[in-house]
């Protein structure tokens, strides 16, 4: 699979939103899969497990997404844009 990279932002500081928002709908394969990834993210909130220990949102965000079938990079690329 190909490495996400963000688009620069023209005026030389930080990125294009845009522009890395259109190339992680690339990357993830279409705007329906980019958007389940986002609506997987928004519905993480941190957990216990079952000895009462805590679970970071961004872990059960991980989790929920790998289970739904995407990948750890897929994940990171969504991270990176915002």
């Amino acid at each position: 699979m190909k490495k996400f990279k963000t688009v620069p932002s023209p005026f030389g500081t930080g990125i294009d939103e845009q522009a890395s928002t259109d190339a992680f709908v690339d990357y993830v394969g279409g705007r329906q899969r980019a958007d389940q990834l986002s609506r997987i993210q928004k519905d993480s909130y941190p957990s216990q497990d079952w000895k009462g220990n805590r679970i970071p949102a961004s872990q059960v965000f991980r989790t929920k997404a790998k289970n739904a079938g995407f990948t750890d990079e897929e994940v990171d690329a969504l991270l990176s844009i915002q």
